[in-house]
């Protein structure tokens, strides 16, 4: 929006007088009830790409395996079930309305998409046609009068097609496990049905409410023989890192799409009506057409059959079995063609083994902020190298030095170990040299452990006594040295890493390496595995990069505003090395926070949730604190293991312990009453991130906080008429401020205000326009997003930032009616 300018306008040289003294009325009194246009987010660092995604579609694209043409064929399935109130769908009592489905056939390469419908009122008409007309792109509608007739020709289709991968998003509660659960409820085993092997009964076991998850997430009996079944959002846990793992969040990342969110009792009201049935339709084939794209996208299906092939196990034990399975198998593909097979130790056999007695080496850093250059190092494949360096193998093993003399004479003769054709590693067991061959016993793992800590102390030694180096290890882990180097420069710093490099790698026998990794200039070093800087990986970078490890900026178990200011007030020391900038950046947030100029998205906490019977007793968890209360209005509405459950911190009553003040989102926005716990955010959440931090060189955060004037809250109560439920003491009274310059008053609008009626009327509307074109702005995204043009979109994702935004604008504009009618009184 271009800026007034009233010198610029025709007319009389009063009216330009006004206008200009009402624009510096307007720009003087910024601060009022009404919130600014663009200072509902919390201040952060410029991402590194324009929408902020996780993935990039290059990176993704890099990593796709190239291979031959499985002729596989894949079957994506969501349902619609016709569910009751607010309550989520439960397979006893709720029917299926429709299963939508998507068919991906990799030998043709197309993807056809279908519904199978149980209506009535749809099987008289050409219901393909009604939808092709509403703009959907549908092959087949198979329509059914009974809701059994459609489970079983469902399970047709799938016998025809005979997919070999069956997949949903969440198959537990919805998609393919809804469907053998409301199956069982009407007495049909669909699991016999869409079986591979139809001559052979199998049976479903019956899911009891209390049956844990299995491995990955899928429940023991939905078992369909001969097909796989995928449990989408668990495959993406390990793909990317992300805060809540809804198809929405997900799919904005890997795809880079915004989709829209629907609660169940939105969809079942829509599907009952004619003229909104196509919403649901869309919404459905959009979210199977989804998880096909999902898994093209980071390319899972072909990733997991080459190592499937690799390894040499099935396609479903690459996702489901752990790394000793992997190397097992390779090691019987080797080993079966000469005979051997695998030594299986019996529990009496496990119990006498040894006890491990090395751990790596992993220093306590000199914690405080470097701006000298720190370099980093680390030992190319450490383990391995030290294996293949020193032949440390089960075969060549002796055990013990110490206790080679009561060995029997028949294992070897003693006479051939002497200094030569032995090596001794540091914790004293001996190997003979690849020549000789004896019985492997257990003390491999310990000698490779040990002598890597021996390589790296070598290192480090050699390091702190070369003093033309002029270098110091500041920390050390596993197989990396930071070393900092006094009054270098960033040139310098390049040039003696070159050398470290090459001495250390001369001390010891190949194939063991020392790499230079990076130079961090500047660099704070906080704790073990925590320390963050600006990172430089070649002489010619210009622009450093943001590299953290272990601090909150990476983490995701605090809020985003968290990462935000620590983000942000780490690059303005680094770039500015100004401290007083970082105290006002972040006093600035923390003025945004208590005055309530911040969006609810910025402050959501996710948890993973570990199941009812797997806390303590009595234990004191956001997530489950949540279940419980979800659990008492629905039984069907506890979270999966391994969900991340979302909450935030609201105000309430005094004498109320922080785990009763906990919320979900929807919770928040829904109750006018309720707001968040802007102490709580900022003294429990903000300050103890910063100052583990800033507090290496002598800051105290919290005092920052402590310093700021008192902020007084302006009270909306006046606005606000939804019910009659109070949840905090400003709730009790009206506000005494003036809407205008919130000066204290006994009515709305303060005596100076009102006596300047013209600037007053003129600051009101200028306000309540621009409250309502940021509506209009708002809701005009949110109609592009979801292709509709309704008023209100119903949409209820958090994961979008315009549903945040938009919430926060809808409760201002129920405020601009309050102050059109004061306006009409002047």
């Amino acid at each position: 929006m271009n800026k007034f300018d009233p010198h610029h306008l025709p007319g009389s040289t009063a009216l330009n007088s006004f206008l200009l003294a009402a624009a510096l009325f307007v720009k003087s009194h910024k601060k009022t009830t009404f919130k600014g246009i663009n200072s509902s987010d919390i201040e952060g660092f410029t991402p590194n790409n324009t929408y902020a995604f996780k993935t990039t579609q290059q990176n993704i694209s890099n990593a796709k395996a190239i291979h031959f043409n499985q002729s596989l064929t894949i079957v994506s399935i969501e349902l619609h079930i016709q569910t009751r109130r607010n309550l989520r769908p439960d397979p006893t009592i709720d029917p299926i309305n429709s299963i939508f489905y998507t068919m991906h056939q990799e030998l043709l390469n197309i993807d056809v998409s279908g519904v199978f419908i149980t209506d009535t009122c749809m099987i008289s008409q050409n219901s393909t046609q009604l939808l092709k007309k509403a703009g959907i792109a549908i092959s087949s509608t198979h329509c059914f009068s009974d809701e059994l007739l459609m489970l079983k020709g469902f399970s047709s289709f799938i016998q025809e097609h005979d997919p070999d991968i069956l997949v949903g998003y969440e198959v537990q509660m919805l998609s393919i496990g809804y469907l053998i659960e409301r199956a069982a409820a009407l007495n049909y085993n669909m699991c016999h049905a869409m079986s591979r092997i139809s001559s052979t009964e199998v049976y479903s076991k019956k899911i009891q409410k209390d049956q844990e998850d299995n491995w990955f997430g899928q429940l023991v009996s939905m078992e369909i023989t001969g097909r796989i079944i995928l449990n989408l959002w668990r495959i993406m846990r390990s793909e990317i890192a992300l805060q809540i793992y809804t198809f929405e969040n997900v799919f904005y990342h890997i795809c880079h799409q915004r989709v829209a969110a629907y609660s169940f009792c939105s969809l079942s009201e829509w599907w009952l009506t004619n003229s909104s049935r196509w919403r649901v339709i869309d919404y459905y084939l959009k979210r199977c057409q989804g998880n096909i794209r999902l898994l093209d996208q980071i390319d899972f299906i072909n990733r997991t059959s080459e190592l499937a092939r690799i390894f040499g196990i099935l396609f479903y034990s690459v996702i489901s079995r752990g790394s000793q399975f992997r190397v097992e198998s390779m090691m019987l593909r080797i080993a079966k063609p000469m005979n051997f097979i695998p030594m299986s130790p019996s529990p009496h056999q496990r119990a006498r083994m040894s006890a491990p007695e090395c751990i790596p080496l992993v220093m306590e850093p000199e914690s405080r902020f470097y701006v000298d250059p720190v370099i980093v190092l680390d030992f190319q494949s450490l383990y391995p190298s030290i294996i293949i360096a020193y032949n440390y193998c089960f075969s060549t093993c002796i055990g013990r030095v110490k206790l080679c003399a009561e060995f029997p004479k028949k294992f070897f003769t003693m006479e051939l170990l002497n200094d030569s054709n032995v090596h001794i590693s540091p914790n004293g067991v001996g190997f003979v040299k690849k020549d000789f061959f004896v019985n492997c016993i257990i003390k491999v793992g310990d000698s490779v452990v040990r002598k890597g800590r021996e390589t790296l102390e070598r290192a480090i030694h050699l390091v702190n006594s070369t003093e033309k180096w002029n270098a110091k290890v500041v920390y050390g882990d596993t197989d990396s040295l930071f070393v900092l180097l006094k009054g270098a420069s960033k040139e310098t710093a390049f040039a003696v890493s070159a050398e470290i490099v090459d001495a250390v790698t001369a001390l010891n026998p190949k194939p063991i390496k020392l790499k230079f990794e990076k130079v961090y200039q500047p660099c704070f070093l906080i704790t073990k595995k925590r320390y963050v800087g600006y990172m430089y990986e070649s002489l010619d970078q210009k622009v450093p990069i943001f590299d953290a490890k272990g601090i909150e900026t990476v983490r995701r178990d605090n809020c985003p505003a968290v990462g935000k200011v620590l983000e942000k007030s780490l690059r303005i020391l680094f770039e500015k090395n100004d401290l007083s900038l970082v105290k006002k950046y972040v006093q600035n947030q923390f003025v945004k926070i208590m005055e309530g100029n911040v969006i609810l998205r910025d402050f959501i906490i996710a948890k993973e949730y570990r199941g009812l019977n797997n806390y303590k007793p009595g234990a004191c968890v956001p997530a489950l604190a949540l279940t419980r209360k979800q659990l008492k209005l629905d039984r069907r509405a506890e979270p999966r293991i391994g969900e991340r459950v979302p909450y935030v911190i609201s105000h309430g009553s005094p004498g109320l312990t922080l785990i009763q003040l906990v919320r979900s989102p929807m919770e928040l926005i829904h109750n006018n009453n309720l707001r968040l716990n802007e102490a709580y955010y900022i003294t429990k959440q903000l300050c103890p991130s910063l100052d583990r931090i800033f507090s290496l060189i002598g800051v105290n955060v919290a005092k920052w906080f402590v310093d700021l004037p008192r902020i007084t809250r302006v009270n909306d109560r006046e606005f606000e008429c939804d019910d009659n439920k109070k949840g905090m003491i400003s709730h009790y009274f009206s506000s005494n401020h003036c809407l205008i310059c919130s000066q204290l008053t006994n009515h709305k609008v303060c005596i100076d205000c009102r006596n300047d009626s013209q600037r007053t009327v003129f600051f009101l509307n200028s306000k309540c326009r621009a409250i309502e074109r940021r509506y209009i702005h708002f809701t005009t995204l949110c109609q592009h997003c979801t292709s509709t043009r309704f008023h209100q979109s119903n949409c209820v994702s958090l994961d979008c930032p315009i549903f945040f935004k938009l919430s926060n604008i809808s409760r201002d504009l129920q405020r601009t009616k309050e102050v059109r009618h004061i306006i009409s009184e002047f």
